[in-house]
């Protein structure tokens, strides 16, 4: 993922959680919020919940891959920062990308063709 897409700093995180929606779904959460920008940024995040380093970084991927692959329809000016769930760590790649396309509908965060 590009460094200028990514949320990198602590107070843009703070800054999401303390003015931003959060939705879940059983493989990810999202927390999200309007930014002043002309681009998307997206953070992900697993905790130690998941397991071990090796987990962690798997479910990452897996969920970076997930979000890149939806990425050129997502509306532009929004800070996403999506938690992985420990459910995730079972969940094939098709289920990665259904659970992200579900979040992103969701919460209209998507471009319609």
């Amino acid at each position: 993922m590009n460094r200028n897409f990514r949320l990198t700093n602590t107070r843009d995180f703070d800054r999401t959680h303390r003015e931003g929606l959060t939705k879940r779904h059983k493989f990810a959460v999202l927390v999200y919020a309007k930014n002043q920008l002309d681009k998307s940024r997206v953070g992900v995040v697993a905790s130690k919940k998941i397991g071990n380093a090796v987990k962690r970084n798997y479910i990452k991927r897996q969920l970076r891959s997930s979000i890149m692959h939806h990425w050129p329809r997502i509306k532009p000016g929004y800070d996403l920062i999506f938690y992985a769930r420990k459910a995730g760590l079972d969940a094939s790649y098709s289920d990665w990308l259904d659970a992200i396309q579900d979040l992103l509908e969701r919460e209209k965060l998507v471009i319609r063709e």
